[in-house]
């Protein structure tokens, strides 16, 4: 009889028998966790796909940037895009335009840009 008793304890500890033993609050508080892992785990891998698609386009951004003969015309045709490094790009050449506008090029500017 103490076999039997053991193999009975031991189906009463399984975590489905729990749950379906537990009082109601119990079982709101299992179910809204097991919601807030998914939850989690749904965000976490999408930020996960979404730096590894950002890290793919700019290394894109970045082989075409060094394979480029024609800075302006590369500069037109990245104008619009929506990579990080290709943002910084065009930041940085707005400025460089801004500071070499002047006949003479004004170091001092440029530095100071």
């Amino acid at each position: 009889m103490n076999s039997l008793a053991t193999t009975t304890d031991a189906a009463m500890m399984s975590p489905i028998a729990l749950f379906l033993n537990a009082d109601l609050v119990v079982k709101g508080v299992i179910v809204a966790l097991l919601l807030a892992s998914i939850w989690s785990w749904a965000i976490i891998i999408g930020q996960w796909l979404s730096i590894g698609k950002t890290a793919r386009e700019s290394e894109a951004f970045e082989r075409d940037f060094v394979a480029a003969e024609d800075v302006e015309a590369f500069a037109r045709s990245h104008q619009a895009s929506k990579v990080p490094s290709a943002q910084i790009f065009q930041a940085g050449f707005a400025e460089w335009r801004a500071s070499t506008k002047t006949s003479p090029i004004d170091k001092d500017a440029t530095r100071s840009r």
